[in-house]
């Protein structure tokens, strides 16, 4: 009796443990790092299951429930499993987004962890009207009236002639 028990134990476990996901699945860290007014997202999948990845990337918005069928990054078939990273554009200063990875093949679309993460705020600068204007030169002034949160490490005036 306790022979058989056994034997079925190990048949279940084998078979637990052999079968693979017909599936694709990403690890559900997505990373983000700002580069004003966009952000860098990291995903990474971390099995490619049965089926062929027809497509990836991220989606995201700004009421907590992103999908494809929204603002969406589409990266293109994907042959490994790995790190992949894409620029998330179009974001605006001081507010809260909801970001997921996402992986899609004949099977569907998975989704990863949602992540959210806010957007620093841009510092707030003031020009003042140019003074003592000449036909060569021109004193300008500027003022930074905020810093958005960031330390402010260069500053400088830009110009053109047209």
């Amino acid at each position: 009796m306790k022979t058989r028990v056994l034997i079925v134990i190990l048949i279940v476990l084998v078979g637990f443990y052999s079968c693979k996901k017909d599936y694709p699945r990403q690890s559900a860290v997505v990373t983000i790092s700002m580069d004003k007014p966009s952000a860098v997202a990291n995903g990474k999948v971390i099995d490619l299951g049965q089926t062929a990845i027809t497509d990836h990337g991220f989606c995201w918005d700004s009421m907590g429930y992103p999908t494809v069928s929204g603002k969406t990054i589409q990266m293109g078939k994907l042959y490994q499993t790995g790190m992949f990273s894409g620029k998330i554009p179009g974001l605006s200063p001081s507010k809260v987004y909801y970001l997921k990875a996402w992986v899609s093949s004949d099977r569907g679309v998975e989704y990863g962890e949602l992540i959210s993460f806010i957007t620093p705020d841009l510092p707030t600068v003031i020009l003042q009207a140019p003074a003592e204007i000449t036909d060569t030169s021109a004193n300008c002034s500027v003022d930074v009236t905020a810093d958005g949160g960031s330390a402010v490490i260069l500053r400088g005036l830009c110009w053109n002639t047209q």
